[in-house]
């Protein structure tokens, strides 16, 4: 109750313009004697800056070359126990917060709203608007990265060989034809000079990844290997969960314990910026324990999983065999799927041009499972 007290202060404070907690960014400082933004004049011309440089260059790109080139990063900041956080060299994602960020109108935004904050704009409404909309339309006419309904067969398993960085899928459109590829995280947010892994075509190296599973039946040395490693790491991981999952019950304990204490200081202590900080953390330790839960229940599922889980080249073999019937019949979500339980990882080399799959052979038990439901549904189908 106290903590659902807290929350609807914090969001009355919100409403009002209040700035409630957080990290500050780059253009303004946390006024040491209260809750309050202050503007950072040399920050303030910097993010003025941004906002001219996109506004003539309409790239992302250009624009964090140029930071970088200039030596510009995100906000270096110090927290009240005296912790400094560094500033970090800006890149797509990070510029495209800032130009988006209504805190430089002199706004606060809450729950999708946008209400009048208490600290001074330090960028002209008019230029922030001609930004978004330089913005908004550069996402509906280039869609440049779109996710998995895009058929983003690897996403979440494809990482560049050479920068150990994700490769993200990413799309070009040329008269009216879409051309699908995966790039490299380094290279799409700093630019393509970063990294030799360039702009790999999507469908050639899902088609080979893809041959690489069917021809897992046929290769006795690589089914030997891949069960003889499923069944050392059921010996091995077993033993570590076990240990993680009683780590993980003493921390939520203490966690729980620690925002008990908080809780009751909060309802003892009379408004003010000590019962904002309290307030600031008791909301964290309520992330840390939802973080923690979520974490006991998966280090659970996966225990069930491994105890249940009996593999052999037999067992393989059947799962495999499932696997052509049915596979060009799927959709693109579950092909993604079953490409997630069997290959644990897919390394691409662009300055090599070499590429290594990783099998995940603890997931050969859920595999089984989704490949003869599919075959059942597909035979269902016929």
């Amino acid at each position: 109750m106290i903590a659902e007290r807290t929350k609807d202060k914090m969001s009355a404070a919100r409403k009002k313009g209040k700035f409630v907690g957080g990290t500050p960014v780059l253009g303004y400082d946390l006024d040491p004697h209260g809750a309050k933004l202050l503007v950072n004049p040399a920050e303030a011309a910097i993010v003025r800056e941004l906002f001219i440089l996109y506004h003539a260059h309409q790239g992302l790109l250009a624009v964090v070359k140029a930071a970088r080139t200039k030596g510009w990063t995100t906000k270096s900041w110090v927290t009240r126990d005296g912790a400094y956080h560094p500033g970090t060299p800006l890149n797509r994602s990070s510029l495209h917060r800032l130009l988006t960020n209504v805190t430089y109108l002199g706004k606060v935004k809450y729950q999708g709203t946008v209400y009048d904050g208490e600290h001074e704009a330090i960028v002209d409404p008019e230029l922030f608007e001609e930004v978004q909309a330089i913005l908004q339309g550069q996402a509906v006419t280039h869609g440049q990265y779109a996710g998995n309904s895009s058929g983003a067969l690897l996403k979440g398993v494809l990482r560049c060989g050479h920068c150990q960085r994700a490769m993200i899928p990413s799309a070009s459109y040329n008269h009216g034809r879409k051309y699908r590829y995966y790039t490299c995280h380094r290279a799409q947010q700093h630019g393509v000079d970063q990294c030799p892994t360039r702009g790999v075509p999507a469908a050639e190296l899902e088609r080979f990844v893809v041959e690489r599973l069917r021809s897992l039946a046929q290769d006795p040395h690589l089914l030997r290997d891949v069960v003889a490693r499923a069944q050392q790491e059921q010996a091995i991981r077993m033993p570590a969960l076990e240990t993680e999952l009683t780590t993980l019950r003493e921390q939520l304990q203490e966690r729980q314990r620690a925002g008990q204490r908080l809780a009751t200081l909060i309802s003892e202590e009379p408004a003010s910026g000590g019962s904002t900080l309290l307030t600031e953390q008791l909301l964290a330790i309520e992330g840390q324990i939802d973080a923690i839960t979520r974490r006991l229940d998966a280090v659970r599922a996966e225990l069930r999983h491994l105890k249940a889980m009996a593999v052999s080249e037999d067992v393989l073999t059947h799962v495999l065999s499932l696997f052509d019937p049915v596979w060009d019949v799927l959709y693109p979500t579950e092909q993604a799927r079953i490409v997630r339980l069997l290959i644990e990882q897919v390394d691409y080399n662009g300055a090599t041009g070499t590429l290594g799959i990783t099998f995940r052979p603890t997931g050969i038990a859920a595999l089984q499972d989704e490949l003869q439901h599919a075959h059942q549904q597909h035979g269902a189908d016929q």
